[in-house]
Formats: C-alpha cells, structure tokens, sequence
C-alpha cells in the first residue's frame, strides 16, 4: 500500500498519479487485482491526524503510512475549487480555469479519470467536489447537497450513466437527506456519507474499476464550525462545547478512517489527500468587542471580520499573514483584545 498525504494539493501529485495509473492501471486491466483509490479530504490536516495517529484511533491510515510514504506538499492557492481541481487535472489554476465553486462549467482541463478512459480503463468517480457528471468509462456519482439545491443549473443529474439511478434507489437504501444547519450539523453530515459510502461500494462491485477516486468534505465543514474547541482562548466556547465539538473532529476522521479498510481489504493501491489544511484565523475568531456579538452564531462571523478590520484600520489590531489566506494576531503590536468566557 502507498500513501501520499498532502496537506494541501499539488501539481507534484498529478505527476505521479499520471505515471502510476497508466502503469499500474494498465496492469489492472490484465490480472484484475492491482487497483488505485484516490481519496481526498477537504481540509485534512496533520495537526488533527497525528495526535489521533499517537493514540491508535486511526489503525487504516497508520497501516498506510506504515507501508508506504507521506509528507506535506504546498501549492497555492489553498482554496477548495482549484485545489480540488488540480488534483484531478494535474493543472495550476491558470490553466485548468476554477478559481470559485460557480465556475465547474468553466474548467478548460480535462480530468485524469477522462484521460484514463481514454485508454479503456475502468474508472469510478463519488463524491469529488467541483466535477459534473460526464460519459467516462465507468461510474460516476455525485449527490447534489441539500443546501445547493438552487445552484444545481438545469436540474444537474447527481449519476452517470443516467440509468444507473433506478438500479441504486432499488439495491442500495439511501437515507433521506436533512438539512445541512448548525444544529445538525454533525447528523446531516453522517447521513450524506453513510449514502456516499454505500452507493459507492454497490458501484464499484458492479463496475470493477481499475481507479476510484472519491471525495469527503465534512473535515472541512467541521472545521470551519468546530475548530473554536481546539484553541479554546480565543473564542466565546463553554466547556461544554469544547468536549462536544473536539469529539466531533475526532469521529470524523475516524469514520474516513474505518472507511479506508474496505478498500485495503480489497488491496487497492491507496493515495490519500487533502486540498489544504486548516488552521484559526483571527479575521474570524477575535477579538471580541462586546459579550453580545457571539462567534458561536454564524450570522455573526461576517461582523466579527468587518470589526476586526475597522479595529486594524484604526491602528488598535495588527495581523499577521500566514498561510491559507488567513491571518493572525499580532498581540505585541495590537491593543483591542478578545475577551473568552472559559479561560
């Protein structure tokens, strides 16, 4: 087994994927057994992987790790719809044309799995952000979310072939979706997967395909809510909430890790990514200028930026650039503070 984590994607991957899959594919297509998966994890990040890693909850990714190779790779820029799509095209974002969510129909490159079938390789597609359903030499199935219900131009179709649909709704039990809110966050997000994981094992033993990739997003979805539990001082949490939200994290990455050993029992080659990492950034999380304004309401974290800027323009704030497109405080030269109800 292989494994190559990245912290945030890079042309380097396509590089190797490119070589590998037309080597190791094409063998595939002979002795039926030597076949790919590319996983990706929307903002899967080492800070949370390690600590889970050095207490055993993560016994798949250890055993590719283990077996394999992994490091950190940087690419710019660290953002979901180009990063996604270099991955999958082996192109920077000048060439393959997504900088944004809206531009899917804008992309000028073609997908490594189009490439591959091209050479008659069997390929499966679930779940990979920014990509639309096409004819390709086997399956793909990509699940409109409840909450992009209105982006969805001309009704997209959520499977290709068409005809595949019928077949699913009728071999695979598919929960009913529930709205992706803050609240329920945690239970929206493990019914969209639980349908993503199960469509995509009844297809890949239908199709057999030689190369998978499959796509997860809910890290990154829990880390934009959730991450106030990881560094508690500086933001408005309860205890209460940290214990909740923390062991949120934690159980995602160990669901995508229970998720890895169907594929290692059935000795796919494994290459697992990410599109970026993650960390705090302070144009969000503080300071706190009034108890009233509450980071823990998302209709609130457009205020919390709008302030921090105000406060930086008037010379009480001062940010530093770091990666990511984030920013963070510099206390030493700053003199409006966050207050926190826990430490």
């Amino acid at each position: 087994m292989k494994i190559i984590q990245l912290r945030i994607a890079t042309l380097c991957l396509f590089l190797l994927l490119y070589g590998q899959f037309l080597f190791i594919a094409a063998a595939a297509a002979d002795d039926g057994e030597n076949k790919i998966l590319l996983i990706c994890l929307d903002g899967g990040t080492w800070d949370l992987v390690n600590p889970l890693l050095k207490r055993k909850q993560l016994p798949n990714l250890a055993k590719l790790i283990n077996n394999g190779v992994s490091g950190i790779l940087l690419s710019d820029p660290a953002f979901s719809p180009p990063a996604w799509t270099s991955i999958a095209t082996g192109k920077i974002a000048e060439k393959h044309g997504i900088y944004i969510f809206t531009d899917s129909r804008n992309r000028k490159a073609r997908y490594v799995w189009s490439i591959l079938s091209d050479f008659n390789i069997k390929v499966g597609v679930t779940g990979w952000t920014m990509a639309l359903p096409e004819t390709i030499n086997g399956f793909m199935y990509l699940p409109i979310r409840p909450y992009e219900k209105r982006f969805a131009e001309g009704g997209r179709r959520e499977y290709s072939p068409s005809n595949i649909e019928e077949e699913v709704k009728k071999q695979v039990r598919i929960r009913k979706f529930l709205p992706f809110e803050l609240n329920n966050l945690f239970k929206a997000r493990s019914v969209f997967d639980e349908n993503l994981i199960n469509v995509s094992k009844f297809l890949i033993k239908k199709y057999q395909p030689d190369f998978v990739a499959m796509g997860f997003e809910g890290t990154d979805e829990y880390q934009h809510f959730y991450w106030s539990s990881l560094e508690p001082q500086y933001f408005d949490i309860t205890l209460k909430e940290i214990k909740e939200k923390s062991q949120g994290l934690d159980n995602y990455y160990k669901k995508i890790d229970g998720y890895l050993g169907f594929f290692i029992k059935n000795n796919y080659t494994i290459i697992f990514v990410s599109d970026h990492g993650f960390l705090r950034n302070d144009l969000y999380s503080g300071p706190r200028i009034s108890r009233g304004l509450n980071s823990r309401k998302p209709e609130n974290l457009y205020k919390v930026f709008f302030i921090n800027r105000l406060l930086e323009k008037l010379g009480l704030l001062n940010f530093i650039p770091v990666t990511e497109k984030c920013a963070r405080i510099d206390f030493s030269k700053s003199r409006a503070y966050f207050f926190n109800n826990v430490l």
